[in-house]
Formats: structure tokens, C-alpha cells, sequence
């Protein structure tokens, strides 16, 4: 059963990988499973991204720069339009603040959910808050979708009781 605590850890498990190892694709055996897979070693240009990344985080790390500035930032500083990491964009635009909230969001909607919705609601919900959360390690889905995706799982489950 996914408890909300484990889904937030995923969370930060999944966003944290490549940005904290951002040097796993140096690592020779690393490198010839990409290149005999024919995959480009930088993961698209992500671990150059993710090595700019330190730089823009201490602008302004507890409130972050607002939201939707990071696009702007991001492009006039280093020339790419986004961070290709979910928690990331969320510190770069909100902050460590924004990110806690936003856990904290998390962990409430999946807690109440789990209470009072119906398992035909509240599990292809649950199926795809995971599903943006993996893929936010390399993509940033952690935005405007990802957010009313919680409240639906609450509206579903108050409308079932």
C-alpha cells in the first residue's frame, strides 16, 4: 500500500538521483551501456543542465524567484528554458518552502484520500500522481497538472461518501 510517506520519499529518491549523481554517466561502465544502447551520455544535455543547477539554487534558496521566472532565468543565464527536473523547478521558482508545502500538500491529499475514496478512484489517481513523480526526475511535471491531480482525488472522495 502506498502510504504517503513513501511517496514523498520517492519524490525526492527520484529528483534528487541524477542532480546529486550527476556524474553517474562518467562512469565507464555507464557510459558503454548508453553508447551501446545508442544513447547520448548526457541524457539529452540533462547532466550539463543539472551542473548549472548549484549556481541558480543559492539565488535565492528558501523562497526561490517566483513562479514561472525560472523559464526566463534559466534562458537568459545559461541558454536552456528549464531545470529538466521537477523539485528542482519547484526550489528554483517557490524554494525550499515552496517544495515543503508542496510536500505537505501531497501527504494530505493521499492521507485523506486514502480514507474515504473508493479504490475505482482512488487508485488510477494515485497510479498517475506516482507516474508524474518519477517522471519529474528528468521532466517537469510537477506544475499546474500534478497539482489539480491531488484535488481531484479530495473531490472524488467527497463525493463518494
Amino acid at each position: 500500500m502506498a502510504t504517503p510517506l513513501k511517496i514523498v520519499m520517492l519524490l525526492l529518491i527520484c529528483d534528487s538521483f541524477f542532480f546529486i549523481f550527476s556524474n553517474i554517466t562518467n562512469i565507464p561502465l555507464i557510459k558503454f551501456i548508453l553508447l551501446e544502447l545508442g544513447e547520448d551520455p548526457t541524457l539529452t544535455g540533462r547532466m550539463v543542465i543539472y551542473s548549472y543547477l548549484y549556481s541558480v539554487l543559492q539565488i535565492n534558496p528558501l523562497w526561490g524567484i517566483g513562479i514561472g521566472n525560472s523559464s526566463s532565468l534559466l534562458l537568459y543565464l545559461f541558454g536552456f528554458h528549464n531545470a529538466q527536473n521537477g523539485a528542482i523547478n519547484v526550489i528554483i521558482e517557490q524554494g525550499i518552502i515552496g517544495l515543503i508545502f508542496l510536500m505537505l500538500l501531497l501527504i494530505s491529499v493521499i492521507k485523506y484520500a486514502r480514507k474515504y475514496v473508493n479504490s475505482a478512484c482512488y487508485y488510477p489517481a494515485l497510479s498517475m500522481l506516482i507516474m508524474y513523480i518519477i517522471l519529474s526526475s528528468v521532466e517537469i511535471t510537477l506544475g499546474s497538472n500534478f497539482v489539480f491531480i491531488m484535488p481531484f482525488l479530495l473531490i472524488k472522495s467527497l463525493s463518494n461518501k
